[in-house]
């Protein structure tokens, strides 16, 4: 079974996001109150989360900033109360569209991913409606799974009226590589951004079930940002 980590990460860039994994710093994501200028080009979209188990729960944070003059960063926090657990960085450059950095600020160490095209990490979801979320028009998604051992399903909906989703297919159509046509084509990007998503899963031998639930706060196309925000920091 996918890891929740994995699947809310296929949800959204599955090219920058196949190879990143859980790794502490500044409880990126939940903040609406950034420093960066507006009446840009750049788009941001934070998202808020959490989730539960018999075992731990924590909360989720998750920054996509695009400068479509340099490239994309995504970032993913994991937090319970004022401790961070994990917070892992993936910067994406559009002058080397083949190839991603992923950065774990807990260990401050780094390695690039080379992007091989591949669809590996499509949920494979299917249609299962739509419906309005917030303002936004949505098709929700649904992924199940059933078998004697465990029920998991995940639900997404996503919407081609997020602000600056049309901004972020523009560049991604026009890189000279795979990744641009894989997020749209391959994977459920090709229904809109990432509004909402659920995860469930249950184990039937033990009745232990997990709960998730990640939900957009803030979408704006219209954002500035300081060119080394898509580069690993330098301490």
């Amino acid at each position: 079974m996918k890891t929740f980590y994995l699947i809310a990460a296929f949800a959204f860039l599955p090219f920058v996001l196949s190879l990143s994994e859980p790794g502490v710093s500044d409880h990126l994501g939940t903040n609406k109150n950034h420093p960066y200028k507006k009446d840009g080009k750049g788009v941001l979209l934070v998202y808020a989360g959490s989730f539960q188990s018999p075992q731990f729960s924590y909360d989720i944070g998750i920054h996509f900033e695009m400068n479509p003059s340099i490239g994309m960063s995504y970032q993913v926090t994991f937090e319970r109360g004022d401790n961070v657990l994990s917070h892992i960085a993936i910067f994406y450059k559009f002058s080397k569209p083949n190839q991603s950095t992923i950065y774990n600020y807990l260990t401050r160490h780094s390695y690039i991913s080379y992007n091989n095209g591949g669809e590996d990490g499509d949920p494979h979801a299917e249609v299962a409606g739509s419906e309005t979320i917030d303002k936004y028009a949505c098709t929700h998604l649904q992924n199940l799974d059933n078998d004697k051992d465990h029920t998991s399903k995940d639900d997404f909906w996503m919407s081609k009226s997020l602000p600056g989703f049309q901004s972020i297919v523009q560049v991604l159509n026009q890189l000279n590589s795979d990744a641009g046509s894989l997020v749209i084509n391959g994977t459920i990007f090709k229904w809109g951004g990432l509004v909402k998503m659920t995860h469930y899963f249950e184990d039937k031998k033990t009745g232990a079930t997990q709960n998730a639930v990640i939900n957009l706060v803030e979408a704006n196309p219209t954002m500035s940002f300081p060119a080394s925000d898509f580069d690993v920091p330098s301490n």
